[in-house]
């Protein structure tokens, strides 16, 4: 097996085409739709979830058999059809022009996989097998999804906001690193998976210096602090 090269591609506003109309085809598409790309999807008889997206006008689709004109343009291909053919020739017409590939189930018509997704806002963790295993990675995935709960996400976003206040007060790279240390090792996570904002406000201030409004940053203003932080 290939030994494949870690990486996030960003999406947002090129063009992917899909070559399949099925199940497997929707689930792909919508993947790519939730990166911002553009997509076409080709193919015959489509199936509901397909015919959906494009009643919705989310994607271009195109009723007709493949063709390699349809990949003209395109950034990334995924082959999600049931006949090998088909797909091989997606495979090698994309290889020829210089495109990124998957065949879907044929790790040996791709140049890039895609792993199993675990996200929780900003979080994204990605689980691959290199392709051996597809069921095992998903087993990965989902042992780390009882780790990794929405709690993360909320701390990413204080992160991100304390982040933009600090670099924005122009010190080094080496005086800030121990402050973003210093937050991610302290209690922080914690209470903000208990909603103790009092308690998770005075923390980032005696790390930071900061003040910041935590239910308004997470948008919690309608959710009640369950612990006020008064003894």
């Amino acid at each position: 097996m290939a030994n494949f090269y870690p990486l996030f591609l960003d999406l947002h506003g090129r063009k992917c085409v899909v070559v399949g109309a099925g199940e497997v085809a929707s689930r792909k598409t919508i993947r790519l739709l939730e990166c911002g790309a553009r997509v076409m999807v080709v193919g015959k008889s489509p199936g509901a979830g397909i015919t959906r997206l494009n009643e919705e006008g989310r994607i271009h689709f195109i009723d007709d058999e493949y063709r390699k004109d349809y990949l003209a343009d395109a950034f990334l291909v995924i082959g999600a059809t049931d006949d090998g053919n088909v797909n091989r020739r997606v495979h090698d017409d994309a290889e020829k022009q210089g495109k990124l590939v998957n065949i879907v189930d044929c790790p040996e018509l791709c140049n890039f996989i895609l792993p199993a997704l675990l996200r929780r806002g900003d979080l994204t963790v990605a689980v691959s097998t290199g392709g051996r295993s597809p069921v095992m990675a998903r087993e990965i995935r989902n042992e780390l999804e009882k780790q990794l709960d929405e709690g993360y996400d909320a701390m990413l976003r204080i992160m991100g906001e304390l982040r933009g206040r600090i670099l924005a007060l122009g010190r080094s790279p080496e005086d800030n690193k121990p402050v973003f240390e210093s937050l991610a090792d302290s209690s922080l996570l914690d209470l903000v998976r208990e909603r103790r904002w009092s308690e998770a406000e005075r923390v980032i201030l005696d790390l930071t210096g900061e003040t910041v409004n935590l239910p308004e940053l997470l948008d919690e203003g309608a959710k009640p602090d369950r612990y006020s932080g008064e003894e």
